[in-house]
């Protein structure tokens, strides 16, 4: 029976064959169309993946209220990192990132203005899936006036050298000289934290002094992520935490602040970016759910 409906199905074919050209194009566009939709639905629900521990880790938020105006911001001040990861026995890693703008780096001659540079905690090795290409991940950032590039800043400053002779070097940063303790791999887009060079957080108070922003709760500038223990309820957490937040924000422009946990996986298509971090500032933005959402649809209608 099969073979006869093939057959008056050929011959419908030979005798209308602009209409099934027409036929056959549409349906191969819609497939086309559809395939190219999953394939960036994939890459949308992807970001994170690189990091073995991002169902687990989450960016730091604070909010505050003013004359009945709530304001949320994934920038907070260094202090609060360390101090809940003592309160919060549910945290068992921090890290605090802040951008540097534009600096000025040179080497020999030659100077750059960088974008992608970032003080970072030595635990960000831990925390992030950042695989070093030489170099101790352990030590790398511990201490002041040390630097971890990755493998196109590395061939910018050093050419062809390779990545274990770059180890030892020096570039000059802001005028002073940082010592090159590790080379990275590049770091795929799929994620929203995507540093060019890490610069180690020991180096603040070493060039600002007595009085510097690591132990300033007046200076919103850093983004903190916050690795939970397995199966922790992270807002919870954070909530029981307030009181030890209370003493150290009286007095400043924190006072009364409520904090909150975003987790690292939802950030790309939900979440808040602090500054300089990946697409949406530090606003909530919703556009990348809004696109997948839109395609899906589109597919969808596609295939009906």
């Amino acid at each position: 029976m099969w073979k006869n409906t093939l057959t008056v199905a050929l011959r419908s074919l030979r005798r209308r064959k602009g209409f099934a050209l027409l036929n056959g194009f549409g349906l191969a566009l819609g497939l086309a169309v559809c395939a190219v939709v999953l394939l960036f639905a994939r890459a949308e629900l992807g970001y994170e993946a690189m990091h073995p521990d991002a169902g687990r880790t989450a960016l730091l938020l604070r909010s505050t209220t003013r004359e009945g105006e709530t304001n949320t911001s994934a920038v907070t001040p260094a202090p609060a990192g360390p101090l809940l990861a003592d309160a919060v026995p549910e945290i068992d890693a921090f890290v605090r990132v802040r951008k540097l703008w534009q600096p000025r780096v040179r080497r020999g001659e030659a100077v750059f203005y960088e974008e992608g540079l970032h003080y970072a905690d030595a635990s960000v090795f831990s925390v992030f899936n950042f695989p070093l290409a030489a170099g101790d991940a352990k030590t790398a950032l511990t201490e002041p006036f040390t630097i971890v590039l990755d493998r196109t800043l590395a061939a910018r400053y050093f050419g062809a050298a390779a990545p274990s002779d770059i180890v030892g070097e020096t570039v000059e940063l802001g005028g002073r000289p940082y010592r090159v303790t590790g080379v990275m791999e590049p770091v795929p887009p799929e994620t929203a934290f995507r540093p060019r060079a890490l610069v180690s957080i020991a180096t603040v108070p070493a060039v600002e002094g007595e009085g510097h922003e690591l132990d300033s709760f007046n200076v919103d500038a850093y983004a903190t992520y916050l690795r939970f223990h397995p199966d922790a309820d992270a807002n919870a957490a954070l909530a029981r935490a307030t009181s030890a937040l209370a003493a150290p924000l009286a007095g400043t422009h924190l006072e009364g602040a409520r904090f909150a946990a975003q987790p690292l996986e939802r950030i790309h298509l939900y979440g808040r970016t602090p500054a300089g971090f990946g697409a949406g500032g530090g606003a909530l933005d919703r556009r990348p759910v809004v696109r997948l959402q839109l395609f899906a649809g589109v597919a969808g209608l596609i295939l009906l």
